[in-house]
Formats: structure tokens, C-alpha cells, sequence
């Protein structure tokens, strides 16, 4: 399986939220390539619910800031389902 788990990290549940425009770009040639795209944007759902252990990879957009905290947040919970999973930064901050 070819499951690939995009996570757009904040604080749950803020009363303000625009669509994770950068995580659709993303899914959409991935989609096209044969993956199993599910995005999760931790700020109307508790990523903690969600199933990481049969991925292949997850991919973590972050701008510098506290975005980068929950980042971390996510990434460490990922890492303690599935030790195997690459785990890929995006965004910003990585780039600089």
C-alpha cells in the first residue's frame, strides 16, 4: 500500500481557519501518481486519532514559529506508531 498521510499541524480546534491550500497541492500529483493521500489538518481534528501505522510517509508543512511546536508534537506521536515511516518537513521553515 502506498498511504501517504500530509499533516497540516496547529492547535486544535482554533475558531479560525482557512483551507490547507499547500497540503491540496501537494495531494493532488500524488493522487494522480497511485498514492492513498489523506490530509489532516490537526486544527478541526485531533490528529491523534488518526492511524499512522501502515504509512509510508507523512509529510509535516511548518512556518517558523509555534507551528514548528506542534509540528514536533505530530511528528513524535508518528514516530511512536510506526518507526518506519519517513517523515518529511515542508513549508518554510525547512527550506530556510
Amino acid at each position: 500500500m502506498k498511504k501517504i498521510i500530509l499533516v497540516f499541524p496547529g492547535q486544535y480546534r482554533v475558531s479560525d481557519v482557512n483551507i490547507p491550500l499547500s497540503l491540496l497541492y501537494i495531494a493532488n500529483p500524488l493522487l494522480k501518481h497511485g498514492y492513498d493521500v489523506q490530509i489532516v489538518d490537526a486544527r478541526v481534528e485531533d490528529f491523534r486519532k488518526v492511524d499512522y501505522r501502515n504509512i509510508l510517509y507523512s509529510s509535516i508543512s511548518t512556518m517558523s514559529g509555534i507551528q514548528i511546536y506542534y509540528g514536533l508534537e505530530v511528528a513524535k506521536f508518528i514516530r511512536k506508531q510506526n518507526q518506519k515511516a519517513k517523515l518529511i518537513w515542508g513549508g518554510s521553515h525547512p527550506a530556510i
